[in-house]
């Protein structure tokens, strides 16, 4: 079986973004580790087809892609649009509509990470593939869910190499990775914990942090609070938990659906979006971190429950499963 992928080379599109997008990272390297078939990729930023060894320049990528599935006849196309206005490399829909249905091979849509803002885009591209796979979606999205060509109960492909536990000392008591901007309620979080007096370990902001970086945070870290949505379920859930630090998340995350709370990770009540008083509010917030408190100061139960959060990951959320799952339903298609 042979795939296409059209995808991106770096994170939102931008050339001078160290760190790869998570199409390379998470979806193409780790279809690597399953014997399913070879694979061409067309990266729409960086304008390039990598076939093998060989990386070609194109002018063109519309042309590009309807020349390589002219001449290859792939057995599926998957699509990873990415959702950046300002910067659209994803192909023109009338080629994805011309590889569908003149060209007769089946396209499939991975879409990474849909939000309220993703609604236009994914208006575009949902009449052009074939079926559809997504992780839990917002309210937004609804009308598509009950479709045939939908599945939405789906967990990010983790790459082994990134975020299995890579044997790190858990050196830092709390970890926050990733981007915080400035007035975002991640920010606020991270100052609480700061003001509260505990030491906070978090990923380089001056400059991006590479994924292998953000994840040896997390496996040098023992603990690693975050917010949390009731109606969506990101990805750094599963990447804090895969790297065996304990997450702390609000009870009403749909962390819940994948995992056991008090078992593999740990809930705290939380006290954003909710009509509480100041008083309420600031009870809430000592309550979560002397939850925090606790856990540092618990070191064994803390890695009781990291660990076996860990494990399911590496038990049921691996690569292998996520392709397996993928290549069922590409397979369902073609009959």
């Amino acid at each position: 079986m042979h795939v296409v992928f059209i995808n991106e080379m770096h994170c939102g599109a931008n050339p001078n973004d160290p760190r790869l997008s998570v199409g390379p990272q998470l979806l193409e390297g780790t279809y690597d580790s399953i014997n399913i078939g070879t694979q061409t990729t067309v990266y729409c930023d960086t304008k390039e087809v990598h076939h093998g060894d060989n990386i070609i320049k194109v002018n063109d990528i519309d042309l590009a892609l309807l020349d390589i599935c002219s001449q290859i006849r792939p057995d599926y196309v998957v699509f990873t649009p990415l959702n950046r206005n300002e910067l659209p490399p994803n192909p023109d829909r009338v080629t994805l509509g011309r590889i569908r249905w003149e060209l007769k091979i089946p396209i499939f849509g991975i879409f990474i990470d849909i939000g309220p803002s993703s609604i236009q885009m994914f208006d575009k591209y949902y009449p052009m593939v074939d079926h559809v796979i997504c992780h839990y979606p917002y309210p937004e999205f609804d009308k598509y869910v009950t479709s045939t060509r939908w599945t939405c109960d789906w967990f990010p492909p983790l790459n082994k190499n990134f975020i299995h536990d890579a044997g790190l000392a858990r050196e830092n008591a709390v970890a926050v990775p990733g981007l915080i901007r400035p007035g975002t309620r991640q920010a606020e979080f991270l100052n609480l914990l700061k003001k509260s007096g505990i030491p906070v370990k978090t990923t380089p902001q001056e400059t991006l942090a590479t994924y292998k970086e953000y994840c040896n945070l997390l496996q040098s870290s023992a603990i690693s609070p975050y917010i949390g949505r009731p109606d969506h379920l990101e990805h750094k859930v599963y990447e804090i938990i895969g790297c065996g630090a304990l997450l702390l998340i609000s009870k009403d995350s749909l962390a819940k659906a994948r995992f056991k709370t008090g078992e593999e990770y740990v809930g705290y009540d939380k006290w954003w979006d909710m009509d509480l008083s100041d008083k309420q509010i600031q009870i809430r917030q000592e309550e979560f971190i002397d939850t925090v408190r606790h856990y540092i100061n618990s070191p064994r139960e803390a890695r009781k429950i990291a660990t076996a959060g860990a494990q399911k990951v590496r038990d049921e959320y691996t690569a292998e499963i996520f392709w397996n799952r993928v290549s069922a339903i590409m397979r369902g298609c073609k009959q």
